[in-house]
């Protein structure tokens, strides 16, 4: 049975700190993201939530979410998914089947204005096909991705992606997924508040192949960059509403070595609304 319990400062002492500990039999995040057995303690003041530990049952499996003191005058956070898929629908994105996700990161302090920077990481996941994922597979030239649009969902061995949140707003860094069948890459930003992307990346077929000449010495660099990328590859951007983005596959870039693929890719767009900003590229991470 749900059960809470409240610690603050009694009536006449002042905006002292509010502790709330909550057993709840199921938290709604958002819908179809409900945690069940839920286990909340927080600790809040006049500025905000200082200190968060959130346990339970997401999806198919454990979950926890913990904020706490961090560097300086921030806040730390760390987040562990046993259920990718789950943690794919607290932000609302559907597409995401099983897998495990990590979030490790720093926000301000409470009550402070500033980014959240995060860390994601995500291991043995599989993405939902879709009308976007087949359009850009399809036209990427390549038998594989072909194939992958045409048999259905895709697996991933591994992705890790550096985001920068700071209201509904997300700066997705270079994110880089490799699977055994494609490699993707890609930067840019994504709008909850309007719904709206702009991302842009390569997409490397064969990845194992593809990518192994990496591991040359000196000419690696050159042939094959990045992570997540590999001597053959196509550019792709994505603009638009997040649930049917515009598409574009540049396969002339697929004749280009690495390092000249990325006057294809062009720089990492700064708005959701599809345009870079003006005179600026973002930083390679």
């Amino acid at each position: 049975a749900p059960f809470l319990a409240l610690d603050g400062g009694e009536e006449g002492e002042g905006a002292g700190p509010l502790r709330v500990t909550a057993d709840l039999d199921v938290l709604r995040l958002r819908p179809r993201a409900d945690v069940t057995g839920a286990r909340l303690s927080l600790s809040a003041n006049s500025s905000g939530v200082e200190s968060l530990r959130l346990t339970g049952a997401g999806g198919s499996g454990p979950m926890s979410l913990t904020i706490g003191p961090g560097a300086g005058a921030g806040r730390s956070v760390w987040a562990d998914f046993d259920d990718a898929a789950f943690a794919g629908r607290v932000v609302g994105f559907d597409t995401l089947v099983r897998g495990k996700a990590r979030l490790e990161g720093a926000m301000p302090a409470a009550g402070r204005s500033g980014p959240t920077r995060l860390d994601l990481t995500m291991t043995d996941f599989v993405v939902r096909r879709g009308a976007t994922t087949s359009r850009v597979l399809s036209e990427t030239e390549f038998a594989e991705g072909r194939r992958a649009a045409q048999q259905g969902d895709l697996a991933f061995a591994t992705l890790t992606a550096p985001l920068v949140l700071e209201g509904r707003r997300i700066e997705v860094g270079r994110a880089r997924a490799t699977g055994p069948s494609l490699g993707v890459t890609g930067s840019g930003v994504i709008d909850l508040g309007t719904r709206r992307l702009a991302i842009t990346g390569v997409i490397a077929p064969a990845y194992a192949v593809n990518s192994a000449l990496g591991a040359l010495p000196v000419v690696g660099a050159l042939l094959v960059p990045r992570e997540g990328e590999g001597l053959v590859g196509v550019t792709y951007r994505l603009d638009g509403p997040i649930d049917a983005p515009k598409t574009t596959v540049n396969p002339v870039s697929a004749l280009a070595p690495g390092f000249l693929r990325r006057i294809f890719e062009g720089r990492t767009p700064t708005d959701a609304g599809g345009e870079p900003a003006a005179a600026t590229t973002s930083p390679e991470r």
